[in-house]
Formats: C-alpha cells, sequence, structure tokens
C-alpha cells in the first residue's frame, strides 16, 4: 500500500542519512515517485485480476461486453455504451460498421 511505501522510503532515508547521506524530508526524487508509481500501477492491475476473474463465472477466461462493461463501473469508471462497442470491435478485429452483433 501507499503507506508502506512511505514508511520504507523514510527507512532508508534515515538509514541513508546515517551513512552520511542528506534527503530533504518533504521531497522525494524522480526515483522514488517511479517506484511509487510501479507500485500503485502493479495494484491496480491486482484489483483489474480480480474483477475480470469474478466477473468470468464459466471460468472460460472470457467475459462479454455487459460484463466488461459491469467490471469496469466496478472499478470506478463511466462507460459510455459506444465506447464499450468500440473497444470489443478494436479488439476483435473488426471494425464497428460490421454486421456480426456481440450483444
Amino acid at each position: 500500500s501507499a503507506t508502506c511505501f512511505i514508511r520504507e522510503v523514510l527507512s532508508l532515508r534515515a538509514a541513508a542519512n546515517q551513512d552520511g547521506w542528506l534527503f530533504n524530508p518533504m521531497a522525494i526524487s524522480g526515483r522514488e515517485f517511479l517506484v511509487w508509481a510501479r507500485r500503485v500501477r502493479e495494484l491496480q492491475l491486482k484489483k483489474c485480476w480480480v474483477a475480470f476473474r469474478e466477473a468470468d463465472a464459466n471460468c472460460s477466461g472470457l467475459i462479454d461486453m455487459q460484463e466488461f462493461a459491469a467490471v469496469i463501473q466496478r472499478l470506478g469508471f463511466t462507460p459510455l455504451q459506444n465506447i464499450v462497442q468500440d473497444f470489443f470491435f478494436e479488439a476483435s478485429g473488426r471494425d464497428s460498421t460490421s454486421t456480426s452483433d456481440l450483444d
């Protein structure tokens, strides 16, 4: 979590200060920021994967358009139907003018 990361950074900084390195306690470096961003991304990906698995009731490894819309809503996004449809058409290699119906 973000709190654990902050504790870890403060601990590393304290150890570095003992070795003679001086850090500004009210700022982080670019490297520290990237480490934080990677951890946030990993947590988001885990949440997405858990939500996908929950939506995949039959364990087929696939979710349909309605399930996809429900998953992204649970993750805090507000999907527009046309955006969801465009995404599915793009993912399937078809365009939105295709005669196939994904519903």
